[in-house]
């Protein structure tokens, strides 16, 4: 895990320094096309450092340990650190995961009523709503494509909702 996650940081290293070479400022396709390449790479290389210097913390209290005066400040350090080591691997393995290519791609979410009468609608309009509260909190674009309500506040027959995840 930790050997992926250097070759990342490597590529990061070489990414940032072809966007510093003057020879590059003149191509913006090139340019747009390694700014990209870097913000991808940025959430790798942060977790990346943030363990590394974690681990160091903890390496340095561990060498404090065999110090009968500074025992117990290594000790409360060793205990805060282990935590959050294991936290940021976590975190590095759910950035290792294979990214979907779908992930990017727009949704469409369809709710309708079914059997049940008022109580499946009033039922769907919930749901309906959830899912558009639910793009406004994540502040993700979406569209209302057609939306048909009930007597009673329901949504009796409601068809598509275009969400489109950028």
């Amino acid at each position: 895990m930790l050997d992926k996650l250097a070759e990342i940081v490597k590529r990061f290293e070489s990414i940032e320094a072809q966007l510093q070479d003057p020879a590059y400022s003149t191509n913006p396709t090139e340019l747009q096309r390694l700014g990209r390449a870097r913000a991808e790479l940025l959430p790798y290389v942060e977790a990346a450092r943030k363990h590394a210097e974690l681990a160091e913390r903890a390496k340095q209290a561990e060498e404090l340990l065999s110090d009968p005066e500074m025992r117990e400040m290594a000790q409360a350090e060793l205990d805060e650190v282990r935590p959050r080591i294991e936290a940021t691997e976590q975190e590095i393995k759910l950035l290792l995961v294979p990214k979907d290519p779908n992930d990017d791609k727009p949704v469409v979410v369809e709710v309708r009523s079914a059997a049940g009468g008022d109580e499946a609608a009033l039922f769907a309009n919930e749901l309906f709503r959830m899912y558009v509260r639910y793009c406004e909190r994540m502040k993700w674009p979406y569209e209302v494509v057609e939306h048909e309500e009930s007597g009673i506040g329901g949504a009796s027959n409601w068809q598509n909702g275009l969400i489109l995840v950028e």
